[in-house]
């Protein structure tokens, strides 16, 4: 809830901003604003995938652009199992602990915060919607 009302001074008399959808009512001068978090977009950059080294990049852009330097991001298998939490800081290098050659899927997801909303990392070679938040390493 905002009021805002401007003090009177020797030129103006005071004034207070108008709910027009609330005249007559005690909340005539109660201005609502409707606040939303901010929507981010997480991408991906796959830095290594020699077993034992296998290290991603990732960041977190807001809707302007500009990198997100605040919150945490959750790197799953392929079966939602959380194999590493990091806190973003700009682009972030996540080291993964992965003990056995082969393909491995992950989904990256940035998580929602009192500022900004979740996103996941999308797959953009991805065949079908099921696996558009699916990273393949190696």
């Amino acid at each position: 809830m905002v009021v805002v009302h401007y003090n009177e001074n020797d030129i103006y008399l005071a004034s207070n901003a108008t709910n027009e959808s609330a005249i007559g009512t005690p909340l005539e001068n109660v201005t609502v604003i409707d606040v939303s978090k901010i929507p981010t977009f997480t991408s991906v950059e796959i830095l290594n995938t020699t077993l034992g080294n296998v290290t991603i990049g990732v960041t977190v852009t807001n809707e302007t652009g500009d990198i997100v330097t605040t919150g945490e991001v959750y790197i799953k298998d392929a079966q939602g199992n959380i194999l590493k939490n990091v806190p973003i800081d700009g682009v972030t290098i996540v080291p993964l602990e992965i003990s056995k050659a082969g393909e491995l899927k992950v989904v990256v997801e940035y998580q929602e915060n009192e500022i900004y909303l979740a996103s996941n990392a999308i797959n953009e070679s991805a065949i079908s919607p099921d696996d558009e938040n699916i990273i393949v390493i190696g």
